[in-house]
């Protein structure tokens, strides 16, 4: 409000829950919940006016002639805002929202980057419902201090209202290297919009081999476990015994695990595995068991035929106690045959049981908004304590390397020119630990950019070969990328060998396994010719390797760049090597940081006084770190 509007005292309000909501005169406003109930609408109303990417359900057009001739358009609420405008015009502020309406959008924009409109558009559509949201969420915020409610008032305005947490980030999913599927992105999305800041979402944790789709914390309150499937469910059965059946293209059927015991399972390791303080407590007290919830989400099929394919089931199961009852009361009644009976009829019936449950936990996109609603009405439990939560923590947050995903690394000025890609021949060398490996995969990623042409990489031992292949999923976002061929020298050798049609056998034979690597013998033929070849471990290489490849696998007009210390020539090559090695790509770019270890590290005195013991007078090149 503005400062000479008179603030209206509103009598205090208690929700259901008797949780305060409006008290000292002023609403309590901290959340989108909050916020909803103040206004007296359920927050799936608010999230429907304030989220729908199309504003045209928010109104209906209507052209109504004029005196003067033409017609005039007038746009009439609709749907969802027709519901919530009469609440808000009945809130004590509704004149200074009209009187804000017939000036200029107000310039506080407490959803900045959650609307899918600019506030221009929605504003002209329904100016004093967003009018009456600034308000309300601006000029009306309170906290709690000392134990009461306290007014704040020309409080800075903030960003966005409180949501859940999603670890990792909205923007580190959608870059892993295994992308989320359309349900489990949609899910999380929902979620964390729909939950308050109270939860906590874990997305794909790894728990030593589990990967559950979704693991949502509350403190004090429990954990959820959600298994996704993007599943057409016409596609699949469940029979009266609980188990599941998929359709392959061809009519045939074959047995899969239900989503819901995968979901059980994953729970029953949190217990058993994953989580000891979980464990240890269930052993003491059974109720421990129940803290943790279990759902499953179909995204694709509507409600009812999910339903559907459970009272499938249910029919089949009742059908079969049916004609066990009619077979045994046709019978001898013999203890013998009374006991087969009792142990056919209880089967069937806990897996009557079982599928009426697992038709329970089992929710659609339709019926996402009351999966939202039976997590977040969630009471305190007094067995989930701090203890056991920080265990939950601990075991899900996502491990650094994931975070990465898709982030390119943060190089210094000299690292990122030694990673840009352009034309020509270079060679780096560089003391262990400046980050050769990283500015290699950088540069692979740079080349592909500029160019558009495919990229080769080449170590030589293999073990590296992987690290590069984790480094380029880093930064890239994605294990295999097409266009970046990674390999080392033996592995490459072979397969050019077979792809020009060579045959390795006679090869072995005229020039024996010893001297194979050695010759060119790809000279006078038609080889592929990379736009760009990086080349690490130089040190390692022989003279004629490193010539066989810039001879044969070099494109016109191409980069190719080597990399290599000679002080950590762990495989014992010639002194002296690689100076011939590397002719005819230029000076040396050094690179002489260690980011291993902190600058004041006392190792780094240890690593000086081995380099001038046995470094400096074996290698001409080396360099103190």
């Amino acid at each position: 409000m503005s400062d000479n509007t008179e603030a209206v005292a509103i009598p205090a309000v208690r929700d259901t829950k008797g949780e305060l909501v409006i008290a000292g005169g002023q609403p309590k406003i901290a959340s989108r919940r909050d916020l909803a109930r103040y206004i007296g609408i359920p927050l799936r109303w608010l999230a429907a006016v304030l989220y729908d990417g199309d504003r045209s359900r928010l109104y209906t057009v209507r052209e109504i002639p004029k005196a003067s001739g033409g017609t005039r358009t007038l746009h009439a609420v609709a749907g969802k805002l027709k519901q919530v405008q009469p609440m808000l015009l009945d809130k004590p502020h509704r004149e200074e929202c009209f009187s804000r309406a017939k000036t200029k959008p107000p310039e506080v924009v407490p959803w900045r980057g959650r609307l899918k409109q600019p506030l221009q558009d929605i504003y002209t559509v329904v100016p004093a419902l967003w009018c009456s949201l600034i308000d309300i969420f601006n000029s009306m915020y309170t906290s709690i201090e000392k134990g009461e409610i306290e007014v704040v008032t020309n409080r800075p305005p903030l960003e966005g209202f409180s949501m859940a947490s999603v670890y990792p980030s909205l923007e580190n999913i959608k870059r892993l290297r295994v992308p989320p599927t359309t349900g489990e992105l949609f899910l999380v999305e929902y979620l964390a919009e729909n939950l308050d800041d109270g939860f906590e979402i874990y997305f794909n944790p790894f728990l030593d081999g589990d990967r559950p789709d979704l693991i949502i914390l509350r403190q004090g309150v429990g954990a959820f476990v959600i298994e996704v499937k993007d599943w057409d469910l016409r596609f699949y059965r469940v029979d009266g015994k609980n188990i599941w059946h998929v359709d392959d293209n061809k009519g045939n059927a074959r047995i899969i695990k239900s989503p819901m015991a995968q979901a059980f399972t994953y729970k029953k390791n949190l217990y058993d595995l994953h989580l000891p303080v979980l464990g240890l407590q269930e052993i003491q007290n059974p109720n421990f068991f129940n803290i943790v919830q279990c759902f499953v989400y179909f995204h694709g099929p509507s409600d009812s035929a999910s339903k559907n394919i459970f009272d499938q089931a249910v029919c089949e199961a009742a059908h079969e106690i049916e004609a066990l009852n009619a077979s045994y009361s046709q019978s001898s009644k013999s203890k013998t045959e009374y006991e087969k009976y009792e142990k056919s009829r209880s089967y069937f019936s806990s897996k009557r049981q079982q599928i009426t449950r697992d038709r329970a936990m089992s929710f659609t996109r339709e019926s996402v908004g009351r999966l939202a609603r039976k997590i977040s009405q969630n009471s305190t439990h007094v067995l989930f304590d701090d203890r056991v939560y920080d265990d939950f923590v601990r075991r899900l947050r996502p491990p650094e390397q994931v975070k990465k995903q898709g982030i390119l690394p943060d190089l210094d000025r000299s690292q990122s020119k030694m990673a840009e890609s352009r034309q020509g021949y270079e060679k780096v060398k560089g003391v262990a630990g400046c980050g050769k490996t990283t500015i290699l995969a950088a540069r692979a990623c740079n080349a592909c950019k500029r160019h558009d042409g495919r990229v080769l990489i080449l170590t030589f031992n293999i073990t590296l070969k992987n690290l590069i292949r984790d480094k380029l999923s880093e930064i890239e976002g994605s294990r295999n990328n097409p266009r970046i061929d990674v390999s080392n020298y033996h592995q490459f050798f072979n397969s050019q060998v077979n792809d020009v049609g060579l045959d390795m056998a006679d090869l072995v034979k005229r020039y024996t396994l010893e001297r194979l690597y050695d010759v060119d013998i790809f000279h006078d033929k038609n080889t592929f010719r990379y736009k760009t070849i990086l080349l690490d471990e130089v040190q390692d290489y022989k003279s004629e390797w490193v010539k066989i490849i810039r001879d044969n696998f070099v494109d016109e007009d191409a980069e190719m760049v080597i990399f290599g210390d000679q002080a950590q020539n762990i495989y014992g090559r010639q002194e002296g090597r690689a100076s011939v090695i590397a002719q005819g790509f230029g000076r040396w770019n050094k690179l002489n940081k260690n980011y291993r270890t902190a600058e004041n590290s006392p190792l780094n005195q240890l690593f000086k006084d081995f380099q001038l013991e046995f470094l400096i007078q074996k290698y001409s090149d080396a360099e103190i770190i």
